[in-house]
C-alpha cells in the first residue's frame, strides 16, 4: 500500500531528525512538500537545515537550484549561489551551475565571466568550453571568434 504524503513528510522527518546530513531525504521531503503545493514550508525545511549547516555547499546548492527552477525566487536563488561560492570560490562545478542559472536569468554577462572562471580552473573542460561558446556566439560573436 502507498503511503500518503502526509505519512512520507513523517517518515522524512523522523529521519532526519537522526541524521540531519541526510541530503537525499531533505531532497525528497522538499519535493513531496511541493507536490502538495507547501512550497513555503519546503523553503522552511531548507532554512532550517541551513541554520544547522550553514557553510554546507550541498544544502546551498540545492537551496538554491531549488528556489531557482521549482519555485522560481530569482532573488533567493542567486543569494544562496553566492554564499555558497563565497565559501567555494574555486569551485568550477559550482560557477559552472551559477552560470547556468545566471543564463536562465538572463545575466549574460555575468553567466560569461563565471563561464571564464571555470575554464581558468578547468581549461579542458567541454562540457564547460561548450556552453561558454555558445553564450558568446549569441551575445559576443566577436570574442567567440577569437577563440
Amino acid at each position: 500500500m502507498e503511503k500518503s504524503y502526509e505519512e512520507q513528510i513523517k517518515e522524512y522527518n523522523e529521519i532526519l531528525k537522526s541524521n540531519p546530513n541526510d541530503f537525499e531525504t531533505l531532497k525528497k521531503l522538499v519535493s513531496t512538500l511541493v507536490s502538495i503545493g507547501k512550497k513555503e514550508e519546503a523553503i522552511l525545511e531548507y532554512e532550517k537545515y541551513l541554520r544547522l549547516n550553514p557553510n554546507s555547499i550541498e544544502i546551498l546548492y540545492l537551496f538554491g537550484n531549488f528556489l531557482a527552477y521549482t519555485i522560481k525566487y530569482k532573488d533567493k536563488a542567486l543569494k544562496q549561489y553566492n554564499i555558497a561560492l563565497k565559501l567555494e570560490p574555486n569551485n568550477s562545478n559550482l560557477l559552472y551551475k551559477f552560470a547556468n542559472i545566471l543564463i536562465y536569468y538572463g545575466k549574460k554577462n555575468e553567466a560569461i565571466i563565471c563561464y571564464e572562471k571555470c575554464l581558468q580552473l578547468e581549461p579542458n573542460n567541454l562540457q564547460i568550453f561548450k556552453p561558454y561558446l555558445d553564450i558568446l556566439r549569441s551575445f559576443k560573436p566577436k570574442k567567440a571568434l577569437l577563440l
